[in-house]
């Protein structure tokens, strides 16, 4: 079996609000835990003590991934044995890593008011929706305002998997589905998300204690028939009791 947490859940078992022994518990033995190189960029963007939150982060990785990494190939999620003091060697020689995000996080540049106006979109009501019927009211609303349907616009702003996911976090954004808190950094931060997101494709479960990425994240894997079992640490643990 196959699980890949979230960064928040890395940053809980580091300040010791969660105990990883114990979720560990709740997979069979076989499991491995993985990680990418976003949790690695992820953690470049500190803007404080940073040489020693690499050390402890790299520490808390190897310790509970055993250097299980994921990475692309085309549209394949392939994983090796990968130490993260090289990978995070290899994104500081090429910072243009963290241009794509940058360009990524501004795509679909869209008059927000003014979409939802013309879709008359109400978000509450959206965001007490399942993800299977998040898609089909939004096909609906999009039909009425005649435009194409959800999933091909998507299709049309990305050439891969990834991509198309991070088009999916923008426009649920921009919906205001599950909105994420606008500050200097939210934009990138989804970006991660869903990049986290697309690398949890390839495992069995997907562990986030973020709730506004979850519900996007099940949206994603709704429209491209994804059956990694998103949860945050609470839910596994009722889950699983």
């Amino acid at each position: 079996m196959k699980v890949y947490l979230d960064n928040n859940i890395f940053i809980s078992i580091e300040d010791n609000e969660l105990d990883f022994n114990l979720l560990r518990d709740f997979f069979p033995l076989n499991t491995n835990f993985f990680y990418s190189y976003v949790h690695i960029q992820e953690l470049l963007q500190a803007t404080s003590n940073l040489d020693k939150l690499i050390k402890i982060r790299l520490e808390t990785i190897e310790k509970i991934t055993n250097n299980n990494y994921l990475f692309p190939v085309k549209e394949k999620i392939k994983s090796k044995i990968e130490k993260p003091i090289k990978v995070i060697s290899i994104i500081q020689q090429h910072p243009y890593f963290f241009e794509s995000f940058r360009t990524a996080a501004k795509a679909l540049n869209i008059n927000r008011t003014k979409f939802i106006q013309e879709l008359k979109i109400d978000t509450k009501e959206l965001n007490n929706f399942n993800p299977k019927v998040v898609v089909n009211h939004i096909n609906h609303l999009l039909k009425n305002a005649y435009l194409p349907e959800f999933n091909n616009i998507i299709n049309l702003t990305g050439n891969n998997l990834h991509q198309r996911i991070a088009t999916i976090f923008n426009f649920l954004d921009i919906i205001g589905y599950w909105k994420d808190r606008k500050n200097l950094k939210s934009d990138l931060a989804r970006m991660y998300d869903a990049s986290h997101a697309f690398f949890s494709s390839g495992c069995d479960y997907f562990i986030s204690n973020d709730k506004r990425a979850r519900n996007k994240i099940k949206v994603a894997f709704e429209m491209y028939n994804i059956r990694t079992k998103v949860l945050s640490y609470e839910e596994l643990t009722k889950k699983y009791k």
